[in-house]
């Protein structure tokens, strides 16, 4: 072989190992992503499991809430020992837009 003929067979050499490098690490990132992709899927039916576990325990909380809430009324009140108030005293907001006030640093 001669010198030039040499130079190429190494150029081709080098070439053919940078290539396989290439393709390697394309083929374990390619793996890498798949399997983070799968593992995504399984995270997601996991959580939207719980997520319908809860809203069916949330339906019935909130049954028992809107069931509760219906046994309220003003005689089962009064037999817990509330009544009404002969004399009602309400607390208005005055506008005190029309007033000054003087703010010190003390």
């Amino acid at each position: 072989m001669t010198n030039a003929g040499l130079k190429k067979f190494q150029n081709n050499k080098k070439l053919f190992w940078y290539l396989l490098m290439a393709i390697v690490v394309a083929v374990s990132t390619y793996a890498y992503f798949v399997n983070q992709a799968v593992y995504a899927v399984a995270e997601r039916e996991k959580i939207e499991t719980k997520i319908s576990a809860l809203n069916s325990k949330l339906g019935e909380i909130e049954f028992k809430y809107i069931a509760l809430k219906n046994e309220i009324s003003p005689e089962y009140a009064y037999s817990l020992g509330f009544h009404d108030v002969k004399n009602q005293n309400f607390i208005s907001k005055k506008d005190n837009a029309d007033e000054l006030s003087l703010k010190t640093g003390r």
